[in-house]
This record gives structure tokens, sequence and C-alpha cells, in this order.
């Protein structure tokens, strides 16, 4: 039901054609393009998809603004290369963004929520501020606070799937780290130990359970863990493609804000719908989440059951 209801919601989005228009390439000094999808439906728009190297923070709080993270270069990156083309090339138009990392919505001013602790009002505060670019709080609040009406963004996730997920990627990190140092002979006796007994409590498995038995119970909740991370990507995805799908005219290009790990998987979904993508990655772009599932990915193929 909650699902039916999300793509209820964003079936109803609307967007005209003279909201959205085609950014200009890339600015090297902010990023690059690493994969691309030619249009193959005339009646469909061009798509940016750009890699988000998010901040993990619930939205009961604010991140530290004054502390050093290594997400920062991508996130400042990413706003500047979307401020320089409002900035330089069009300065009389409006742009639409459509982001994840928020329940389904329009962020219209007055917008009370909260996204990753920021409201809009707390973002038109700061938009003075000298390190506004590099702020730790959603991209599409920050050009919404600083632009208003020139920019039209949609939310587009489900932040209770987005929950979700997180803990399932740290089940599949948890069960990968035991597995791997239970079973790397040459690790020290008195260490694999020690990680026996902590993976025995937290499986709840009896002290008499044999190290073979243990091995695959942690091979079974990494892959059932992955599982159910890809399911919720797939499915946050889905609500992203929804909203891409009443993004409108042909000659438009839509700005696609993301988590990097899903890129591949959104552009696939636009690739075989026709319409035309560029996937561009930030500068400083350098996800755990895509770092780790390409570990396991490698580590799946190499395994024997």
């Amino acid at each position: 039901m909650q699902i039916l209801l999300l793509l209820h919601l964003l079936l109803n989005f609307s967007f005209s054609a003279n909201e959205i228009h085609a950014p200009v390439p890339i600015n090297p000094e902010f990023g690059k393009t690493v994969d691309t999808c030619p249009r193959a439906r005339a009646s469909l728009p061009e798509i940016w998809i750009l890699k988000l190297w998010d901040h993990a923070v619930s939205d009961d709080g604010q991140l530290d603004t004054g502390a050093k993270r290594p997400q920062t270069l991508n996130q400042a990156s990413l706003y500047r290369q979307l401020e320089e083309w409002l900035y330089l090339h069009a300065p009389d138009r409006k742009a639409t963004v459509i982001t994840s990392g928020c329940n389904v919505s329009e962020i219209t001013d007055p917008y009370p929520h909260k996204i990753r602790g920021w409201t809009l009002g707390d973002l038109q505060k700061r938009v003075s501020d000298p390190g506004y670019d590099a702020l730790p709080a959603p991209i599409a609040l920050k050009l919404k606070a600083k632009h208003g009406g020139q920019v039209r963004a949609f939310c587009a996730d489900n932040q209770e799937f987005e929950r979700q997920q997180s803990v399932a990627l740290s089940g599949a990190r948890a069960a990968l780290g035991f597995y791997t140092r239970l079973a790397d002979q040459n690790e020290k006796k008195q260490i694999r130990l020690e990680y026996r007994v902590r993976a025995l409590e937290l499986y709840q498995l009896p002290p008499s359970t044999p190290g073979k038995v243990l091995l695959k119970t942690l091979n079974r909740e990494l892959k059932r863990n992955l599982a159910e991370f890809t399911r919720l990507a797939n499915t946050r995805v889905d609500f992203l493609f929804q909203a891409i799908s009443r993004a409108g005219p042909p000659e438009s290009r839509l700005l696609v804000i993301l988590p990097g790990a899903s890129a591949k998987t959104l552009a696939g979904k636009l690739r075989r719908a026709g319409f035309g993508c560029q996937v561009i990655e930030p500068n400083g772009y350098a996800s755990e989440s895509e770092l780790f599932l390409g570990e396991i990915d490698r580590w799946l193929r190499g395994e024997v059951d």
C-alpha cells in the first residue's frame, strides 16, 4: 500500500515545458562524465544524473558545519556545477531538480519538513555565508533556498526505505567482516577466537557451533542482506524513474541527484526506456557504499559454497 501511494504521488507531479532547459556541458573543474545513454526516442527529455556521496545523518539533527568530511568536496563540486549553470547560462530560466533522500513531495516555500536535519528556512538564513556551497545540507534544498522561484525541486524517495537500506548495508558489512577474519588461516588464533565469540553472539548461535556451520551462516547472512539492500535500492530508483517519466518536453534536460551507488541502475532503466542521459561524477566522489558493493560482488563471484 505504501509503495502504491508513493507511485500515485509521483505520477501526479507535473512539470511545465517552459520550466526545464538543457544545461551546458560539464565544467571539468567540478567533475566529469562517466557514462552516457543516447536518446532513442525524440519525445523524451535528456537527463543529467549527478552522483552524490551523501552524509549519513538522521533527520533530527544537523551535521556540525565546522567539521571536515571526505564528502565535502563532492557535495561542493556538485552544487557549484549546478549553480554555474544557473548563473551563467540560464539566468532568466527555471531549473528542475529531482532528488533522492526525502519523501515524495515538491519543495516549495514554505517547506517545513526537515531533510538531513535542515529546513528550507534554516538554509535561507545561510545563503550569504562564504562557505554556503560546501554546507553539509541537501543540494536541492540549498538551491531552492538561494534561488527561490528559479528552481523547482522535487523529492522522489522514501526515507524509511533509505533507513532500511542502510541497515541492510551494515548487516552485509558485518557478515563479510566476520567471514573474512574467520576464514583467514593466517590470522592470529586469539583474534580469530575473539571474532568467533562475537559472531556467535551476534547471530545467536550456540558456543558449540562448528566453524564450517558458522561460515555458512555468515555467507547466508551476507547474501540475505545484500539482496535486501538491492531490493530497496531498486525500489528507490523506481521512484526517481517515475518522477523522471513525468518530466516533460524532449528539448529539455532534467537534473537528478541520487546516491552514486544507484546511478548505474537508474541509467540502465533510462537507457532501456529510450531516454538520453549523462552520468556525472563530481570531483571528490568516492562513495564507500559503491566501493563496498564492488568488493562484495568480486568476493561473491570468487566464493565456493
